[in-house]
């Protein structure tokens, strides 16, 4: 059974951070002062859904892969300050 993009939960901002959809399933978070702190992305794999966080790495090139978790919540949990 296919998922429809209507169907999956956005993930919300919160306080002190902000998403910036980047693509349909990839969102810039920053603080609200505009500092990179990394990417939330969803994965949609068969009925299943799950958000990858990963960090962005100050005076970097790369991103840390933080894991994947079941919903945007516990994914922006590693954001936190």
């Amino acid at each position: 059974m296919p998922i429809m993009d209507f169907a999956i939960a956005r993930p919300q901002a919160r306080p002190g951070i902000t998403l910036v959809e980047l693509a349909d399933h990839r969102w810039r978070v920053t603080r609200t002062n505009g500092e990179v702190l990394g990417y939330l992305d969803l994965i949609a794999d068969g009925e299943n859904t799950r958000f990858a966080a990963q960090r962005q790495i100050t005076n970097h090139r790369g991103v840390l892969p933080l894991g994947e978790f079941w919903n945007s919540d516990d994914a922006l949990d590693c954001f936190r300050p």
